[in-house]
């Protein structure tokens, strides 16, 4: 199903939602990850629709730590500030951050329930 919203002559004001990953309003988790592999440094970015927006996320899967957490304005400003702060991480330690490839998530993947 997929929502809009008209005016009371039946006009259509905001055409329909979709954020690419499928039809609808975002749902709490969609989004897109991206492993990172710098010399020894093996990140994990996420780029996520969170409860009160979006998210930006760095994990560090040596460590089993959450580098940084930052908010977004939508899901590709989320992509650029996680490769931004893996990248200012990678500096830190040594290392060059290289290109990320995105994916989707394994949730955005499923259907949408009917």
């Amino acid at each position: 199903m997929r929502w809009s919203v008209r005016s009371e002559a039946g006009e259509r004001i905001i055409g329909p939602v979709s954020m690419g990953i499928r039809p609808g309003f975002p749902i709490l988790g969609d989004g897109y990850q991206a492993d990172v592999v710098a010399n020894s440094h093996h990140l994990k970015l996420f780029a996520e629709v969170a409860l009160l927006g979006y998210d930006a996320v760095v994990f560090d899967v040596n460590t089993n730590v959450r580098v940084s957490k930052e908010s977004a304005d939508n899901l590709d400003d989320a992509k650029e500030k996680a490769e931004q702060l893996a990248a200012a991480y990678l500096r830190h330690r040594g290392a060059v951050l290289p290109p990320a490839q995105w994916e989707l998530n394994p949730q955005s993947r499923r259907p949408a329930a009917p």
